[in-house]
């Protein structure tokens, strides 16, 4: 009886809360809406750029932010 009791304390715990869930879903919202508007305004990296970027990052190459010029060094 007391493991069952303990087993739901700890699902209980680790379950989301409404207002946690409500939260999320409102952020996750705002992060699509950002997302959705990059796209319409073509901020977004295609194809093989993407993989380019993408392949570096896994082999721990340091990165710039794809589709953008290295900044200029002043001497």
């Amino acid at each position: 009886m007391e493991s069952h009791m303990a087993e739901n304390e700890r699902d209980e715990a680790l379950s989301e809360r409404a207002a946690q869930r409500t939260a999320r879903i409102g952020y996750e919202r705002a992060l699509l809406e950002e997302a959705r508007a990059d796209v319409a305004a073509g901020r977004l990296v295609e194809g093989e750029e993407l993989e380019r970027h993408l392949d570096a990052f896994v082999r721990g190459e340091p990165l710039q932010a794809p589709g953008l010029e290295a900044p200029h060094r002043q001497s």
